[in-house]
């Protein structure tokens, strides 16, 4: 019988060959948490706070009679203010983002004239009592959808308002902002429970931004009628309010619609103790006084109040700018540009801060880089405000032309070609030119009409429109 050799020394070459595969397994380790390490780092770092900018697109209207253009702008504004309400997300204004509808230009451009990583898309179908709102979040540095969702309902404003919460709560989750299920709630609240209120106060609303007499009395109408249908609706109490306002400030109307101005905003505060709607209301009607601007610290603290509700009030913040720089407290106003950020509607606004600090030199280059950037109507009414302080009678009608062109308002090309006459002295040529247009022009260039009259001694034979057609009583409920 064969005998098996069982000697200590037996067992070496196995042993031996154990240690050696753990040496190398060890080996492999050390090698794999080199180069793993910096993978490991990588992905920390994506989880850092994201570029927390977004802009919202016009919702199209994808009703069968494309009759609802105004219920689906009405539901991206609503959206947008709820975001605005996001303090730690930078929201770009609707006002820059409207000469984007129908645009055929990229993700990737928008998001960089923007100066946005997300771009929220969305349309609205509204047939009978159903809704349907579709809605995607785009990263606009590589054009990824990166959260898409269709929500359909019954049409009730509890049923749109949901949808317009489960919205919100999608962007929170993507873009990890921190803000609770109670705040979100809250954001999102519907203030009425009437679809006929809800629908009179969105029309009301896009009426009132589109800013000229017609459609502000037109807004009146339509905010009473929400009111009728709902005394308790808040933000029809600020929308009122704030078209008020403007009787008196921009179309030369009595005192007395500032009185129920007052009225009006305190009356949603009395509602909604965070209607920022009404403390913008009751700040611009506490700063502006008899066409002149006041130094009210009550004015400004309504402002900040506002702004405090919504970070991202565009109305409330640009009028908090002017106004502070107004008052001398150029620091304050210095603060509220900052929160622009990088939006490259701070051109724009550090316009306005050299206008109003007389360096027209300085208000005239960032409002011609506000033109380039982006080229919106508001920034074009900076720069020729700019160039009528330099006196640049050219300039004015340059500008003038790209504004109309911009708005497509052929009433801009006549502003321009007034106040380059009123610029140069020719006070004959400036009033032909008005009576000849036949022209309607208000505030803030009917002082140079009614001087021009003045200085060349003749009598205007025409006249704006009476008080009295009007109407001289404030709205009573």
């Amino acid at each position: 019988m064969e005998k098996i050799v069982t000697g200590a020394a037996a067992p070496k070459p196995k042993t031996k060959k154990m240690i050696t595969i753990a040496s190398l397994v060890a080996i492999l380790l050390l090698i794999a948490a080199y180069f793993l390490t910096p993978k490991l780092n990588v992905l920390a770092q994506d989880e850092e706070p994201l570029d927390k900018s977004i802009a919202v697109l016009p919702f199209t209207d994808m009703s069968q009679n494309k009759d609802q253009q105004y219920f689906a702008d009405g539901v991206m504004e609503d959206i947008l203010t709820q975001l605005q309400r996001m303090g730690e997300l930078r929201v770009t204004s609707r006002t820059s983002v409207e000469q984007y509808r129908g645009s055929s230009k990229s993700v990737p451009v928008i998001g960089d004239e923007l100066n946005v990583s997300y771009l929220l898309e969305g349309s609205v179908r509204k047939a009978g009592n159903q809704i349907m709102i579709t809605a995607q979040l785009i990263n606009t540095k590589n054009d990824s959808h990166i959260w898409s969702d269709n929500f359909t309902s019954e049409y009730t404003v509890e049923g749109l308002f949901d949808i317009q919460r489960k919205i919100a709560e999608g962007i929170v989750k993507e873009l990890r902002l921190k803000i609770s299920a109670t705040e979100i709630q809250e954001i999102t609240q519907a203030q009425t429970s009437s679809k006929e209120a809800y629908e009179h106060f969105i029309r009301g609303r896009l009426l009132y931004s589109q800013g000229n007499f017609a459609s502000n009395e037109q807004s009146i109408d339509e905010y009473k009628l929400a009111l009728k249908e709902d005394l308790k609706f808040a933000a029809a109490y600020g929308g009122i309010a704030s078209s008020f306002l403007l009787r008196n400030w921009s179309y030369d109307l009595p005192e007395i619609w500032r009185d129920s101005a007052s009225i009006y905003a305190n009356r949603g505060i009395e509602l909604d103790s965070n209607c920022a709607e009404c403390y913008y209301a009751l700040g611009f009607n506490t700063t502006t006084i008899d066409g002149q601007f006041s130094k009210s610290n009550l004015g400004l603290a309504y402002y900040d109040k506002a702004l405090a509700i919504n970070p991202n009030f565009e109305l409330a913040r640009s009028s908090a700018i002017i106004f502070y720089i107004w008052a001398g407290n150029y620091q304050k106003a210095l603060d509220y540009l900052a929160m622009l950020n990088e939006d490259k509607n701070q051109a724009s606004r550090l316009s306005w801060f050299h206008f109003f600090t007389n360096n027209p030199e300085k208000s005239r280059d960032y409002a011609l880089a506000a033109m380039r950037i982006q080229k919106d109507r508001m920034a074009g009414g900076r720069l020729r405000d700019a160039l009528t302080d330099t006196r640049d009678a050219r300039g004015i009608r340059d500008v003038s032309k790209m504004i109309a062109e911009i708005s497509s308002k052929e009433s801009e090309n006549q502003v321009g070609e007034l106040l380059a006459f009123w610029i140069e002295e020719k006070y004959e040529d400036l009033v032909k030119y008005y009576e000849q247009e036949n022209l309607d022009i208000t505030l803030p260039f009917f002082h140079c009409i009614t001087y021009s009259y003045y200085l060349t001694g003749k009598k205007g034979n025409r006249q704006r429109k009476s008080t009295k057609e009007f109407g001289q009583a404030p709205f009573q409920l």
